[in-house]
Order: structure tokens, then C-alpha cells, then sequence
């Protein structure tokens, strides 16, 4: 049990960090093209 549970998380924490460098490259790209049009 405790290694399917294991996986379960591993694949949670992956899919959060994902998430969080999509996010974050979301965020560079719109910060940059704004910095780039003053």
C-alpha cells in the first residue's frame, strides 16, 4: 500500500511543479514582452 501511495504523490508533487513552471514561465513571458514595448 505505502508504495502506491508513494507513487500517488510523486506524481501529485510532479504535476504541482508542472503547474508552477508553466505559471511562472506564463508570468516572465508577459513581464518581458511588456518590458520590451515601453
Amino acid at each position: 500500500v505505502k508504495s502506491v501511495l508513494d507513487a500517488a504523490a510523486m506524481t501529485y508533487v510532479a504535476g504541482l511543479a508542472a503547474a508552477l513552471a508553466q505559471l511562472l514561465y506564463y508570468v516572465f513571458l508577459i513581464a518581458g514582452t511588456g518590458r520590451r514595448r515601453r
